[in-house]
């Protein structure tokens, strides 16, 4: 029998640094009478993680990381461990794990380690062929992570014990890419008031394009927050006279509504099957939205020059651009990077909705949009759907 205690220091949070964040200390204690019986010879440490998904009676199990570190019975060292009623000698040994940002899945494949995570949900399955005989299945998802010892002598297991570790503070850089990196433009829409006189409006779009945007954090409140540089263009048709109502060098007022939207998806079949559809029961998604951010933002024009060519005169148009920046926070819910393994996957969007204040000879616009998020860490892209 042999008689030994784990202790466990997960990684700490904000106030480490990065390389702290990603450590994972322990002390394995084996009392005295296990060591001079020699009662084993070396322990194998794991360091080990899973994703466990379970809707109905169906569960699946994905191995994410592996990692361990062989100690002998010569690497501990002896120490007494008093109590107020005795004293007893023991010995121990120190280890640790140094966490990685990606482990290496399927098909050679380098993924993102996913955080400590409990996710619920439900969802409904036909029991027969009527349309109305449907019943709620429960599912839930889970992934954890924890520290084993395993006590060989002579190459048999001869005892083990583990302890569970919580994975919370991996990645204190994160980059976000809004639209796949791609630049997004979207046209705005008039107010009803303006489509209901048949009023010809000016034409005014929106873009946005940043490939890369670093969560800024600060040091002394711990908030985080981004900024997304966005340009407005406007295209005023000039009458034949030669002039128009709207003046070019009006700053133009936007009052903007913001809602982040974490989208988490797990199954007992592979994501990325590409054998066939999930059918019901198979998959649940769960989507959670944070509280709407309100902001007000000015853009002001920037400076437009005249064009040689007779393309003016032709086409009647005055062109009226200005740019801005939106800061926005960052909730806690954004807190590890886009996820895609087989059995769990997570995805971000954030939900924007732009008024802009029509200044004088333009009406109110609206733009709404869902925009698809990728979050990434420093180190290397990760794999997303």
């Amino acid at each position: 029998m042999i008689y030994a205690k784990l202790q466990i220091s997960s990684p700490a949070g904000e106030e480490n640094t990065p390389s702290d964040r990603r450590r994972v200390s322990g002390r394995l204690s084996v009392f005295d009478d296990s060591v001079r019986q020699l009662a084993f010879d070396t322990v194998q440490l794991c360091f080990r993680g899973v994703i466990a998904s379970c809707i109905g009676r169906q569960t699946s199990l994905e191995d994410i990381i592996t990692l361990t570190d062989i100690k002998s019975a010569g690497d501990f060292r002896s120490h007494t461990v008093s109590n107020p009623k005795h004293s007893t000698q023991a010995h121990y040994v120190d280890f640790f794990f140094k966490l990685p940002t990606h482990a290496s899945a399927s098909a050679g494949l380098s993924k993102t380690l996913p955080l400590t995570t409990s996710i619920e949900g439900s969802t409904s399955v036909t029991q027969s062929t009527a349309m109305n005989d449907r019943h709620i299945v429960q599912g839930e998802c889970e992934v954890s992570y924890w520290i084993e010892a395993q006590f060989r002598c002579r190459g048999q297991q001869v005892g083990s014990l583990h302890q569970p570790v919580r994975i919370s503070g991996l990645y204190p850089d994160l980059h976000i890419s809004l639209w796949n990196g791609q630049p997004l433009t979207i046209g705005a829409t008039p107010d009803l008031l303006a489509r209901w006189k048949m009023q010809k409006s000016p034409k005014l779009s929106v873009s946005i394009y940043e490939p890369e945007i670093t969560i800024i954090q600060d040091l002394k409140t711990g908030k985080r927050q981004i900024s997304i540089p966005i340009a407005v263009a406007m295209e005023i048709h000039t009458p034949p006279g030669g002039t128009t109502s709207i003046d070019g060098r009006q700053s133009l007022k936007c009052s903007v509504d913001t809602k982040w939207q974490v989208s988490d998806r797990f199954s007992i079949i592979p994501v990325r099957a590409k054998s066939r559809i999930p059918l019901r029961g198979e998959v649940i998604n769960r989507t959670s939205t944070t509280s709407t951010q309100k902001s007000n933002i000015l853009f002001r024009p920037l400076p437009v020059y005249e064009k040689t060519d007779t393309s003016k005169s032709k086409s009647n148009q005055t062109s009226y651009v200005a740019a801005s920046a939106l800061e926005l926070s960052v909730p806690d819910a954004i807190s590890q990077p886009s996820l895609c393994w087989n059995y769990f996957a997570r995805s971000y969007t954030l939900d924007l909705s732009l008024t802009f204040h029509g200044f004088q000879g333009a009406p109110k616009y609206k733009v709404t949009r869902n925009i698809p998020i990728t979050v990434t860490t420093q180190y290397e892209n990760v794999e997303t759907q």
